[in-house]
């Protein structure tokens, strides 16, 4: 399965024959007593994004905060997965292209 295919599985609640590294992950997350708080796309270099994910732990104690480098594309597919928040920094929305015009034409094509 591509990874847009993992994304577009995750959006329309497809359930696989057998658990996907993200299904894994996620109950990996689950056994630990942790959960996806959010997702942030922090930084884009040479065209490259890149991703943090950002889970929180229960403790004995405390809760625990851990943030996980990641490349943004898994960190989506685990975002919608966990229905968790996906937020971007400003000087990567800046750095991007605007494709609204784009998007508009691809609608009135469809």
């Amino acid at each position: 399965m591509l990874l847009g295919e993992y994304l577009q599985s995750a959006l329309s609640n497809k359930v696989a024959e057998r658990p996907q590294t993200h299904d894994l992950m996620l109950h990996l997350l689950l056994g630990l007593d942790a959960d996806i708080s959010h997702i942030s796309v922090i930084e884009m270099k040479e065209g490259v994004f890149f991703a943090r994910i950002v889970i929180n732990q229960a403790g004995p104690v405390a809760r625990k905060v851990a943030e996980v480098d990641s490349r943004p594309s898994d960190a989506l597919v685990l975002a919608v997965k966990a229905k968790r928040p996906v937020f971007i920094m400003p000087a990567v929305l800046d750095a991007c292209e605007d494709m609204t015009e784009t998007l508009a034409r691809l609608r009135k094509q469809s």
